[in-house]
């Protein structure tokens, strides 16, 4: 990838990965698979067996696939993805779908470069991406209202045979990003994938050394816009495993390393930077801020959880808001010069900011709020946890996306994280109207408190926010509904 890789590994390698292809129908199935795959017994030019692993003497280098033309000569030779083989999708409505994708979509998940990513060129370089933006993408389509759960399946039997058999490329970890964060809904919560495939995304760039910085000097805009294309996706593999982890609960599975220090650094460095990097690693920095937070307070080795309960929370929690501010006044100056105001999709990124900024404050004061409530009840000092900070924060979050998102017509487009959040803010303003947090807000609160869910909860449940009864919005307004009883 980015324009380095044009070994083989060999000629021998070289004609036994073609053979391959050919014969198992992967897509690149040569990929550091080596020649005899099949059992045929092929040798290498001195007619000897050639070793398997590390008796292999070109098992360190590039694999034919890491070449881009020979890439797309490989999968040039394949039958076409599935998705477009049954018929399902035409290549009218391919060419249709990647321009709803990259109009609707990179607003939220700016992980594709639209000068590399064209419609040709995915297909030529990862049929397993063609057809996961083909699936995000279908749920958009107007004329089409029932090929988006059709659609999803193929992507996921591409994302199961890329995992067995495909290619370790950054287009296929730029795949499982977008079916982490644009999936389908679950039955139940074991059933759900979306943070298995985020870290199959991690994995793939981690194996591919995309969180190392490239020491090769750029030779064209194509190669130096592949190696930002490198360093994009690992951006958004940090972004996704962090944000994902203070969603669910789960641990984080990407250390933080040189390449994310220098974020900030990086997108000034090239020409051909997108004008969404700016917006793109001011999240990163948040996330930063967030990850030191959650650092500090999941400090004990002998909890099972890791979490501190003899921490300080409001002294940990005041240090971070510290920082949450200075974020702010970075951002603001940031995106006041760097961002180019002539963009519509600029415009709208810079207005997400008090979502990202109040979100990541409600869950970090919430750790000191249900500290203080366990430890003795909320006492008069505590309601800088309550009213000062956890019920500002939630919402604002939700008003935002109510007056903001939704008002814009473009809240129908985010992926599944915006509605987690916002579901989440609705959930945490429900909990303090319980019996056992009645003396923390008066009746005008309360009754504050109810009229801006159900509002929110209308709006979730409006074509406004859900494209039909299966998209996420949907699903969390019957829950929230639920709630409100």
């Amino acid at each position: 990838m980015g324009g380095a890789g044009t070994g083989t590994g060999g000629k021998g390698r070289a004609r036994g990965g073609v053979k391959r292809a050919r014969g198992r129908g992967d897509v690149g199935g040569a990929a550091g698979d080596g020649d005899g795959a099949d059992g045929d017994g092929e040798g290498n030019e001195d007619g000897e067996e050639e070793a398997w692993g590390i008796a292999n003497r070109a098992y360190f280098q590039p694999g034919p696939t890491s070449n881009l033309a020979l890439r797309r000569v490989l999968n040039e030779r394949e039958t076409p993805p599935p998705i477009v083989a049954s018929g399902l999708v035409s290549w009218a409505e391919a060419g249709e779908l990647f321009t709803i994708f990259y109009e609707k979509c990179t607003p939220f998940v700016s992980v594709l470069d639209p000068v590399l990513h064209t419609v040709s060129s995915v297909y030529e370089r990862c049929p397993f991406l063609f057809t996961v933006v083909l699936a995000v993408a279908s749920r958009y389509l107007p004329s089409r209202p029932g090929l988006h759960k059709i659609a999803m399946h193929f992507a996921k039997a591409g994302a199961a045979t890329a995992f067995v058999d495909g290619v370790k490329s950054v287009e296929a970890a730029q795949a499982y990003l977008l079916l982490s964060v644009y999936g389908l809904p679950a039955r139940r919560w074991e059933e759900d994938r979306s943070w298995f495939y985020g870290g199959l995304a991690s994995r793939i760039a981690t194996d591919l050394g995309l969180h190392r910085a490239s020491a090769t000097r750029p030779l064209s805009e194509r190669h130096e816009r592949e190696l930002l294309n490198r360093v994009r996706t690992w951006l958004n593999v940090y972004n996704v495993d962090r944000s994902s982890s203070t969603q669910w609960g789960k641990p984080t599975g990407v250390t933080e390393d040189a390449a994310i220090r220098s974020a900030k650094a990086w997108y000034r460095r090239s020409r051909y930077n997108h004008t969404h990097d700016v917006h793109l690693v001011a999240y990163t920095e948040l996330l930063r801020i967030v990850s030191r937070f959650h650092e500090k307070v999941y400090s004990d080795p002998h909890a099972p959880n890791g979490l501190n309960k003899r921490c300080d929370f409001r002294a940990i929690t005041e240090e971070t808001e510290i920082e949450i501010r200075g974020w702010h006044d970075e951002v603001e100056w940031s995106y006041a010069n760097e961002s180019d105001p002539n963009d519509p999709v600029c415009v709208f990124r810079t207005k997400g900011v008090p979502i990202f900024e109040n979100y990541m404050r409600l869950v970090m004061y919430s750790f000191g709020f249900e500290a203080a409530w366990k430890r003795r009840g909320v006492e008069p000092g505590d309601m800088f946890f309550v009213k000062v900070c956890c019920l500002q924060a939630a919402t604002a979050v939700v008003k935002h996306l109510m007056d903001v998102h939704a008002a814009l017509g473009i809240l129908r487009y985010a992926p599944d994280c915006f509605f987690v959040m916002g579901g989440f803010c609705a959930a945490f303003l429900l909990k303090m109207l319980r019996p056992e947090f009645a003396a923390l807000l008066d009746v005008e609160q309360r009754a504050r408190i109810v009229a801006l869910v159900r509002r929110f909860v209308d709006v979730l449940a409006s074509p406004a926010a859900a494209v039909d009864e299966t998209h996420t919005p949907k699903l969390y307004a019957k829950f929230l509904h639920g709630q409100l009883r």
